[in-house]
C-alpha cells in the first residue's frame, strides 16, 4: 500500500490539538501553528509510518509477538480488527497494571480464566449450584474485560504498539522498564521520547486511524506470510537432508571393483598400461570443456543485456526529467 499526501490530508492525519495543550518535544515534528492549532508535518508522518511498518514486519518475521494496545473509544475496534487479522495479542478495553512488569501474576490469572471458559463450555458450570455458578459468571464477565485479547500471550511480547503515548503511558513505562521496543502514534500533546519509533499523527480521528492501520495492517500480514516460510524451511527433517545426501553420493560413486578409464590394474597407475585409453579420455575431455564454453556464451550475453536494460531506462527517465524541467521553465 501507498500512501498518498491527499488520502493523508483528507483523512485529517495532521491535524492536531490546540497550541496550549503543545508539548515543546514534539517540535521536531510539527509544520506550524495555524489559528491556534497545531499543524503536524505529513512528510515526517510518511517517513516515521514506513520505518515502524518496516521494523513490525522484520520483528514478526523473526518469531516476534507484538502486544497491541489501545483503549481509547476511537482506537478499541481498529485495535481488535487488527488483533484479530494478525494473529496478535490486543488491549483493547483497560490495561491492567503490571501486565508486563508482574507477569506472572497475569499468568496466574489468565490461566484461571481459561478454566472458567473451558467448565462453561463443557456445560460443567450449568451442573452446579446456582449461587456458585452465578458467582463465577460474574467474575469470567470481570475477567473479560481485561484479558480479552490475551488469551494467547504466553510470555512477555517481544514488541509493544500504543495508541496515543499519553493514555498508554503506564504501559510504555513497563516496556522501556523491561526494555521492550516501542512502537506507537503520538498527537502534540504527547512526548514522542517515550517510544522507540514514534509515528506523529492524529489519533483522535477514526479516520485518521483507519489510514494508519490499514498501512500497518498490510506489513505485519507481510511479516506473518514470511514467518510462516521460515518455519517451513526451518523445520525440514534432518533425516530426510542426510538421506538425500547419501543418495546423491552414492550415484556420483563408481560401482564397486570397477577401475576408472585409463587405470591400469597391474601396475595401478593411471594410463600407464593403455595409452590409446589415456588419449581418448583426454580428447573427450577437451570437447566437453569446448562445449561448456559455448554453452556459457549467450548466458553472458543475457546478463550483459539485463544489466545494460535499467540504463537505458535511466537515460529515458533524466531525458524526460531533463524535458518536464524545460517546459516548466518556458511557462
Amino acid at each position: 500500500m501507498e500512501l498518498d499526501y491527499e488520502t493523508m490530508f483528507e483523512a485529517g492525519v495532521h491535524i492536531g490539538h490546540q497550541v496550549k495543550r503543545w508539548n515543546p518535544k514534539f517540535g521536531s515534528y510539527l509544520y506550524k501553528h495555524i489559528h491556534d492549532i497545531s499543524v503536524i508535518d505529513l512528510e515526517k508522518t510518511r517517513a516515521c509510518l514506513e520505518k515502524a511498518a518496516a521494523f513490525l514486519m522484520e520483528q514478526i518475521k523473526d518469531g516476534a509477538t507484538v502486544l497491541l494496545v489501545g483503549t481509547k473509544p476511537q482506537s478499541q475496534e481498529l485495535i481488535r480488527e487488527l488483533g484479530q487479522a494478525t494473529g496478535m495479542p490486543f488491549c483493547a478495553n483497560r490495561w491492567l497494571g503490571g501486565c508486563l512488569t508482574n507477569f506472572k501474576t497475569v499468568k496466574a490469572s489468565l490461566a484461571k480464566y481459561k478454566r472458567f471458559l473451558a467448565m462453561e463450555e463443557s456445560g460443567e458450570l450449568d451442573k452446579m449450584f446456582k449461587k456458585e455458578s452465578s458467582v463465577i459468571r460474574r467474575e469470567m464477565v470481570r475477567m473479560h474485560r481485561g484479558f480479552e485479547g490475551l488469551l494467547e500471550l504466553n510470555a512477555c511480547p517481544n514488541v509493544l504498539f500504543a495508541v496515543d503515548a499519553m493514555k498508554e503511558a503506564i504501559a510504555l513505562r513497563e516496556a522501556r522498564r523491561l526494555q521492550i521496543p516501542t512502537v506507537g502514534i503520538v498527537d502534540t500533546n504527547s512526548d514522542p521520547s517515550l517510544l522507540d519509533y514514534p509515528i506523529p499523527a492524529n489519533d483522535d480521528s477514526v479516520k485518521a486511524l483507519r489510514v494508519l492501520f490499514d498501512y500497518l495492517r498490510e506489513a505485519m500480514e507481510q511479516g506473518v506470510e514470511l514467518a510462516k516460510l521460515n518455519k517451513v524451511h526451518k523445520f525440514v527433517p534432518t533425516d530426510v537432508v542426510s538421506s538425500s545426501k547419501a543418495k546423491s553420493w552414492m550415484r556420483q560413486r563408481p560401482p564397486f571393483g570397477s577401475r576408472p578409464n585409463g587405470f591400469d590394474k597391474k601396475d595401478g597407475r593411471k594410463g600407464a598400461g593403455d595409452g590409446k585409453r589415456a588419449g581418448i579420455s583426454g580428447e573427450k575431455r577437451t570437447d566437453k570443456a569446448s562445449e561448456a564454453k559455448k554453452t556459457t556464451e549467450p548466458v553472458k550475453k543475457e546478463a550483459s543485456t539485463a544489466t545494460e536494460k535499467p540504463k537505458i531506462e535511466a537515460k529515458v527517465v533524466e531525458s524526460l526529467s531533463e524535458a518536464s524541467v524545460a517546459s516548466k521553465g518556458e511557462q
